[in-house]
């Protein structure tokens, strides 16, 4: 085994650090691939890029080295170890994504909070849209019982990969750490530092593995959703805050800053009230919950 690729959408770079740091004699290379395919050739490509290689991890396209195996094709298969991507939602339940209506392109800063984008598409001021940040609204959306579906989830992932008897092990690990992710599908560097290991121990390595240092960069650090204070308190974990991390230079600090700061990045991608799509979110359930919330609050 000399040469490994890593596929796993964004989290493919810093398991790859891992991975190297831990199989020093190998070359361990991140290449994520997208979620689809545009073309069969886009396809075609992609599996040729994996010539000569050992070992591919990989979260997806499990298949497409076989399905391009032969003539005019891979001359050899490597090895396919399928990983889990990592997913978890309990820590930051109000991450959603949006597109403008008419255009359908993604948010500026794709990740949005779900009761800000709300409030925006219903005129709602940013002062009064502060006030829906509370503990009964967080309850009423959701946002308090997602800890055993997200665990679900994560289960699922696993089992749907090759490393399905690891999930429990890995999981009391990880969530000693408390708070485990960056945003929903960003895990911080020691979820993927733990994955990468037993990663390792498919590939071979002995258990002193699950021991080893593993200081890599945590490329997905750039940006960073906090847990809000209720949510914490409602996992029984300490800390909890209003503070965002955007992306490596914007740093938003405070609830109203940051429901200020996305009204103003809606307006400058020229996105009306009422034109902004959260995708993946029970629109009348947010009608219900937070047009009560209003009235509760209405002088």
């Amino acid at each position: 085994m000399k040469t490994l690729v890593v596929n796993s959408g964004c989290q493919s770079f810093g398991l790859a650090a891992v991975l190297q740091l831990l199989l020093p004699d190998c070359t361990v290379t991140a290449n994520p691939l997208p979620s689809t395919f545009d073309t069969p050739q886009q396809a075609r490509a992609s599996a040729l890029a994996l010539e000569g290689v050992d070992v591919w991890v990989s979260s997806d396209h499990f298949d497409l080295p076989e399905q391009h195996h032969g003539a005019s094709g891979l001359s050899r298969l490597p090895r396919v170890l399928r990983v889990p991507q990592i997913n978890f939602a309990a820590f930051q339940p109000d991450i959603c994504y949006a597109v403008a209506r008419d255009s359908g392109q993604l948010t500026h800063h794709h990740y949005n909070s779900a009761i800000a984008a709300w409030a925006y598409n219903h005129d709602v001021t940013p002062q009064d849209a502060q006030g829906l940040y509370t503990t009964t609204v967080f309850r009423d959306l959701g946002y308090l019982s997602l800890w055993e579906p997200s665990v679900a989830a994560l289960r699922h992932s696993f089992a749907q990969s090759d490393l399905a008897p690891d999930f429990d092990t890995f999981f009391l690990h990880v969530q000693r750490g408390g708070n485990f992710m960056h945003s929903i599908n960003h895990p911080k560097l020691a979820v993927l530092a733990r994955l990468a290991k037993i990663v390792a121990l498919h590939l071979g390595c002995d258990a002193t593995v699950l021991t080893a240092p593993a200081e890599a960069d945590d490329f997905l650090a750039q940006s960073s959703w906090p847990m809000y204070p209720e949510i914490a308190r409602s996992l029984s974990l300490p800390g909890g805050g209003y503070q965002w991390k955007i992306n490596a230079g914007t740093r938003v600090e405070g609830l109203r800053a940051f429901i200020d700061f996305s009204y103003a990045a809606y307006q400058a991608q020229g996105i009306a009230a009422r034109d902004l799509v959260m995708l993946n979110r029970d629109d009348a359930l947010y009608d219900r919950v937070l047009g009560a919330a209003l009235e509760r609050t209405a002088p």
